[in-house]
């Protein structure tokens, strides 16, 4: 689940909270206000430590959409929570 966004003079954080049982890497995607979408993948690794949530670091600006999965690959029972948009 997206847990939250926040803009910063030194870039975007996201922070990505695992709610589930079955570790999976995570692609994360963003879309910014000029049409640049960027993408990274939480390794799976991070939720075998045992977190529950982890933060990722992009670029500044203006994002107005940041999605988990996607392509809707993983086994989600609740992708409400997977998408972020700016209002």
């Amino acid at each position: 689940a997206i847990g939250d966004v926040v803009d910063g003079s030194d870039g975007v954080v996201i922070r990505i909270d695992d709610l589930g049982l079955s570790p999976f890497p995570c692609p994360v995607r963003v879309t910014y206000a000029d049409g640049t979408i960027t993408e990274e993948i939480v390794p799976v690794d991070v939720w075998l430590s045992d977190k529950t949530s982890t933060e990722l670091q992009f670029e500044a600006g203006t994002v107005t959409k940041v999605e988990i999965d996607p392509g809707e690959y993983l086994p989600v029972v609740e992708r409400s929570n997977n998408i972020w948009e700016r209002t």
